[in-house]
This record gives C-alpha cells, sequence and structure tokens, in this order.
C-alpha cells in the first residue's frame, strides 16, 4: 500500500519562543511523529526561525511553491495551528490557499484537519484565540514599558558608555570607562571644540567614533540624564550621567 505524501510546517516568530519550548527542531519531531504513527510519508519539510507571525515570509511562500509544483501532496502537517499566523485574517487566508490546491492541514498535538468542516471552525477558532493572546501580550509589554518609562527607568539597548544591570524596575546603568571618556567629549563640545577634533582627541584613548557616532551621542538626551521615546518622556531619570 503506497504511503500518501505530505510536508511539514514549522515556525518560531521570537527567539524567545526558540529558547522556550518552541522550537523549530520540537515541531519538527511532532509533525515527524504524528506522520509515522499515521502512514504518512514526509517528502519535504519547510520553516524558518523569526518568521513573521502577521505575514506570510519567503519560507512559507516556497512551501506553497512546492506544493503546486509537486501535485502527490495532500496533507501538511504542523505542530499547532498558530505555526502559520497569530493573525486570523492571515492564518485563514493560509489554510484557504492550501484547501484551493487540494491539501489538508492536520494540527498533530491534537489531530484536527482542515477535510472536516467542524474541525476547521475549531481550528479557525484557535487562529482567533492565538491573535488575542498575542494582542494582550503585547498590550501588558507596552504597559510595562510605559511604567518603566514614567519611574525614570530606561528600557532600550544598552547605549555606549554604560554597563546594564538587573531587570525592569531593578535595572541600572553606571558609567564604564568608554562613558568617561563620552563625559570629556560633552566638556570639550562646552568649550567650543569642533567634532573632528573632539574625535581626535578621543582616539588615544582607544575610543574611535565615527562622525556619525558622535554626533547622535551628542545630541542624545539619554547622556543629559533624560529618557526619549515615542511613547513619552520622563525629564527625572534614575541613571548615571
Amino acid at each position: 500500500m503506497n504511503k500518501v505524501n505530505c510536508v511539514i510546517w514549522t515556525r518560531v516568530s521570537t527567539k524567545y519562543q526558540e529558547d522556550n519550548g518552541g522550537s523549530l527542531q520540537y515541531q519538527k519531531d511532532c509533525c515527524t511523529d504524528y506522520a509515522r504513527s499515521n502512514g504518512f510519508n514526509v517528502i519535504n519539510s519547510f520553516g524558518g526561525s523569526h518568521e513573521s507571525a502577521k505575514t506570510p515570509g519567503k519560507f512559507i511562500k516556497e512551501m506553497i511553491s512546492f506544493i503546486k509544483r509537486n501535485n502527490t501532496v495532500k496533507f501538511l502537517i504542523v505542530s499547532q495551528i498558530d505555526r502559520f499566523s497569530r493573525d486570523t485574517g492571515q492564518g485563514s487566508t493560509i489554510l484557504n490557499q492550501l484547501l484551493e490546491i487540494g491539501v489538508t492541514i492536520i494540527e498533530a498535538t491534537t489531530g484536527l484537519r482542515t477535510s472536516d468542516h467542524n474541525q476547521k471552525m475549531m481550528l479557525q477558532m484557535k487562529l482567533c484565540f492565538a491573535e488575542w493572546d498575542n494582542a494582550n501580550r503585547t498590550d501588558k509589554f507596552t504597559k510595562g514599558r510605559i511604567s518603566c518609562l514614567q519611574s525614570g527607568v530606561y528600557t532600550g539597548a544598552v547605549p555606549l558608555g554604560y554597563d546594564k544591570e538587573g531587570k525592569s524596575r531593578n535595572r541600572t546603568y553606571t558609567i564604564n570607562e568608554d562613558g568617561k571618556l563620552i563625559r570629556k567629549a560633552f566638556q570639550w563640545k562646552l568649550q567650543g571644540m569642533a567634532n573632528f577634533q573632539i574625535m581626535e582627541k578621543l582616539k588615544p584613548y582607544g575610543l574611535n567614533l565615527s562622525k556619525q557616532k558622535l554626533h547622535h551621542i551628542l545630541t542624545n538626551v539619554f547622556y543629559a540624564g533624560k529618557i526619549k521615546h515615542k511613547m513619552g518622556q520622563a525629564e527625572n531619570t534614575v541613571h548615571e550621567f
């Protein structure tokens, strides 16, 4: 008896997912085990690390193109349906595209498949929940960022000249050796020194800055003890300057 051909799809949209039990290899193993247990022949696997959760990336386009060229593929196995997308509209579009070319999607963790109307509706409901969950987490993250800013706690990438310790509200930034040199650069600027002269004076100390980098530093309000962000600006901060 000939086995039915299938392909596997895996995706993680963030490094956090990859490091916390949602790795591509885990997803692939889950799908492979399902295929083996149900007599499917896996002819290819697709997916990508850090693929967008809202728009179809190059890997999913490659997969659909492969399926269209190879008309022996009858099933697509995914560990969980939200691996397609955490956006309901986008996920449903991908599901319908695959159904139109005669491919049934199977969720390996539950066995739900799009060839059954009721099960397809359940999978679409799971997409809706995934979108709600994603939006809810984004909302919590945004509120957390705003709260930190209002408390004078910087949440962005560590600026040159500082070392970071702690997390969230306990996060602190202390000036390191480069920071002490940057402080000198500000003092020289106040004395009327041109940027190219400041760059030359810093070189013997081992701090080589491009013209653009020095300009960015001299115009960055963080070095004046302030936080500027598109979500707001806090005048009183907790870092050294």
